[in-house]
């Protein structure tokens, strides 16, 4: 505790960290609580996951909820319904073994995050980054570009020098 309370000191909220955050939460909930990796043995992963979504909402409405609804009324609507569907469908499959976890993020996350990447932007206050883990921009975590390989690949000497290019075939071939 003295460590969450050193280190929440030491940073500043921003937009940044603010969109960071809950993006990489709706991608655990995806990856990690429906999925009972975070709880192998306990199973709490579904209700856990009605927390986080419960959280998310009212996080939102404690933010950025009139500055969206402003802006766009359907989106904030949109964005309340699919917490509320997401979670009533939790609520009314909560046997871990049987959960229909496909249909879950088909139905009910992919809504979610849809809503999310169109909140963010409708704010305007952060425009997203391409240097993490993840692109911001992405509706859902299955598109082809949800992921930044690069940021999994570093580049590393794209430019390699005669003499470099003439020690890796002369190692490579080396018998």
């Amino acid at each position: 505790m003295v460590n969450l309370l050193k280190n929440v000191t030491e940073r500043d909220l921003s937009a940044e960290r603010f969109f960071i955050a809950t993006h990489q939460q709706l991608l655990r909930i995806i990856s990690l609580g429906i999925s009972g990796f975070d709880t192998p043995v306990s199973q709490l992963g579904l209700s856990e996951t009605v927390v986080s979504l419960q959280a998310l909402k009212e996080v939102y409405d404690h933010t950025l909820s009139e500055l969206i609804k402003n802006k766009n009324t359907d989106l904030d609507t949109n964005f309340h319904q699919n917490i509320a569907k997401a979670v009533d469908f939790l609520q009314k499959n909560p046997n871990f073994n049987t959960f229909d976890r496909y249909t879950f993020i088909r139905e009910y996350m992919n809504p979610i995050t849809r809503n999310w990447v169109s909140i963010r932007k409708e704010s305007g206050l952060w425009k997203g980054i391409n240097n993490k883990p993840f692109n911001f921009d992405a509706p859902t975590f299955f598109e082809k570009d949800a992921f930044n390989l690069e940021y999994f690949t570093p580049p590393v000497n794209r430019n390699p020098s005669e003499k470099q290019i003439a020690l890796g075939e002369k190692l490579f071939f080396e018998s």
